[in-house]
């Protein structure tokens, strides 16, 4: 897969006996898939008892986020009731970042998902910025309420010098905040999938 790929590659495959990895200890970017470990967490806090799938929660456009989020067509003037468990399923099935974002806020901020992470001995993965953050830094723009307006946020970007987002592209690429080897990724799958991570309930 690796020999014929055009770029730089990482994988890793996991099972009882044993890894195998090409660049496994190699950092890259988790992207969307950051609303896995924010689904992780989630699920963590209701194992614990510092949440349910059933508890309400009214989403207003202020909560909202930015590029992919389907929720938004749902967000009234009033808001939009809904649940946990709901924003869940729509973070990872549709990877809508409004949903994850506010369950990140729910939660406590980034640093509650990685201390899920760091609690349950994960190394090689790190979860730093919600989506409003980590996607407007890579444009070399700094998140601002007002960005829930697409037409705003498109025009903060266009007014971006090229080379101020030529570099703050340039510093994502090497930003070790936001990223995962393929070895802790790898890990961390195989943790889940034993039933290391999450009660079976």
């Amino acid at each position: 897969l690796t020999a014929v790929f055009d770029g730089r590659a990482g994988i890793c495959a996991q099972d009882q006996s044993g890894v195998v990895c090409i660049n496994g200890d190699q950092r890259f970017s988790i992207q969307s898939v950051m609303k896995m470990l924010v689904g992780m967490a989630v699920m963590d806090a209701v194992d614990q008892g510092r949440m349910r799938l059933d508890d309400r929660v009214v989403v207003h456009k202020e909560d909202l986020s930015l590029y992919m989020q389907p929720i938004a067509k749902l967000v009234t003037d009033e808001g939009y009731s809904t649940t946990v468990g709901d924003l869940l399923l729509r973070g990872i099935v549709d990877s809508d970042s409004a949903a994850a974002d506010i369950l990140v806020e729910k939660l406590g901020g980034p640093k509650t998902v990685q201390g899920f992470l760091d609690r349950k001995s994960i190394t090689g993965v790190r979860f730093d910025r919600n989506e409003k953050a980590l996607q407007t830094e890579i444009s070399g723009v700094q998140w601002r309420p007002e960005y829930v307006d697409p037409a705003l946020l498109d025009a903060a970007i266009a007014a971006v010098p090229e080379a101020r987002k030529d570099a703050a592209y340039q510093k994502y690429q090497s930003d070790v905040r936001d990223t995962a080897t393929p070895k802790g990724m790898a890990a961390l799958l195989f943790s889940l999938s034993e039933g290391k991570l999450l009660s079976r309930a």
